[in-house]
């Protein structure tokens, strides 16, 4: 089988090594795993896992197209008789896909350890809020990456992008005339939105979130046939 698209080639490269791949998940899980398990505040276990996920996704992003740009596939990209917008939005899916195969398994490690009860909407929350703010984290990281010129301009630009993002969540305490604004921008955020799902996951009897039952099985149904219409129909090849 060989890819016969973006998608299909960029899922292939990142998966092709079993070691890189357990590597991945074992740092997030490493990273991840006293937020899942040590005994801490709710608010300060919610944070550090959405942290990571904001970290995972956007840096990463970032740092990754820049390193695709200083390699040359960005430019060996452009000159495939596809549409660059079917070429980023490939690129975006790929990146989404295995940062939530690398933040997966610790947020569902939290949820097993923190959860309380069979709760299907709370857990349909937090897949769809946690897909969503992995697939928005990547396009920003993505678009961070077309200004920055450099390796280490992309790094500063992305650490200080991170530390905006975890502060306009409400992922930690604003005082003074910051709250206000901060209040208002958490309503709008994706991260704040993961943070709430996460937090309601854990509470007795699980919380509503602001992913009810219907949007979150709409959402991950939608990223579902967009990841199935993409990485379907692989070439048989000879080997």
């Amino acid at each position: 089988m060989t890819p016969s698209n973006v998608l299909q080639l960029e899922l292939a490269a990142a998966f092709a090594s079993r070691r890189a791949l357990a590597l991945r998940v074992g740092v997030a899980l490493l990273l991840g795993l006293p937020f899942a398990v040590a005994e801490m505040p709710l608010r300060a276990r919610v944070a550090g896992l959405t942290v990571l996920t904001v970290f995972v996704s956007f840096f990463g992003a970032a740092v990754g197209a820049v390193r695709r740009r200083a390699d040359g596939q960005t430019m060996r990209l452009a000159l495939l008789p596809i549409p660059r917008a079917v070429v980023a939005s490939d690129l975006l899916l790929a990146g989404s896909v295995v940062d939530l195969v690398q933040v997966g398994p610790v947020v569902a490690l939290f949820g097993a350890v923190n959860g309380r009860g069979p709760a299907v909407g709370a857990v349909l929350g937090v897949a769809a809020a946690l897909a969503f703010a992995v697939l928005l984290l990547n396009a920003l990281g993505m678009l961070l990456a077309g200004a920055a010129r450099s390796n280490a301009e992309v790094h500063l630009a992305a650490a200080l992008g991170v530390a905006a993002i975890v502060l306009l969540s409400g992922l930690v305490p604003a005082a003074g005339p910051l709250l206000g604004a901060v209040r208002a921008a958490a309503r709008f955020s994706p991260v704040a939105w993961l943070a709430g799902a996460l937090g309601s996951l854990a509470t007795d009897p699980p919380g509503g979130t602001a992913w009810p039952l219907p949007a979150s099985a709409a959402a991950l149904l939608s990223l579902a046939g967009w990841l199935a219409a993409r990485g379907g129909n692989w070439k048989r090849g000879v080997t």
